[in-house]
């Protein structure tokens, strides 16, 4: 069990690190750096070497990674090019809202998903089994950001049943008014998590009480 266990962590910091240096690697090898997107020509040279000095930009690509790796470890992300803030702090203003969101989708999934994966296991070849097949492989197919604006047409533009975005409709409501209301902006992006989720819970429900 410890093995295992280690050989899992192992393959999961593995991923963690290939993940942040590829896309370290990636932005820092694009023809413009975001530094220079945020320059007005108007500021003076100085200004200029000051903003690039901020975020590191000054010294080698093996040097930015290297210091990239350490801030990582000792929880530093860096600075939001964007926001012009610590990127953890940008993290943490979004948290509440994704764990909200990955729980709902998480319960609905598995509350689904396992009667329906152990439905399909019980009636192994037969019409609704091949059914569920045919649903659970569109799910799994189905590209995410093109259901997600799907969905937005359909029942936030056509049919105006929810909002188009945000976690909440500002200025903020009071009381129950303010739960309603954040429970309406999140149908929609639970909605599309749950539809690619679902699926593959279903599939591995289903060949599980197979074998």
């Amino acid at each position: 069990m410890g093995s295992f266990l280690f050989r899992r962590m192992s393959k999961g910091l593995l991923t963690i690190i290939v993940s942040v240096t590829i896309t370290f690697f990636i932005l820092r090898l694009m023809p413009a750096d975001p530094v220079s997107i945020l320059i007005d020509p108007k500021m003076g040279p100085e200004v200029q070497a000051q903003m690039i000095k901020r975020f590191g930009l000054d010294k080698s690509l093996p040097e930015q990674y290297f210091m990239f790796l350490k801030g990582l470890i000792h929880g530093d992300l860096g600075l939001s090019f964007k926001n012009q803030q610590p990127v953890i702090d940008v993290l943490m203003q979004k948290l509440p809202w994704t764990l909200l969101l990955l729980f709902a989708v998480v319960i609905l999934s598995l509350a689904i998903g396992i009667p329906i994966g152990v439905y399909a296991a019980r009636k192994q070849g037969k019409f609704a089994d091949k059914l569920i097949n045919f649903l659970v492989t569109l799910g799994i197919s189905v590209f995410v950001p093109f259901l997600a604006f799907g969905f937005l047409y359909i029942f936030a533009y056509f049919l105006k049943l929810f909002p188009t975005g945000g976690a909440y409709t500002p200025p903020p409501k009071q009381g129950i008014a303010y739960y309603i209301d954040v429970a309406r902006h999140s149908v929609l992006p639970s909605l599309t998590l749950f539809c690619s989720n679902v699926a593959s819970i279903v599939l591995y429900m289903r060949n599980s009480m197979i074998d």
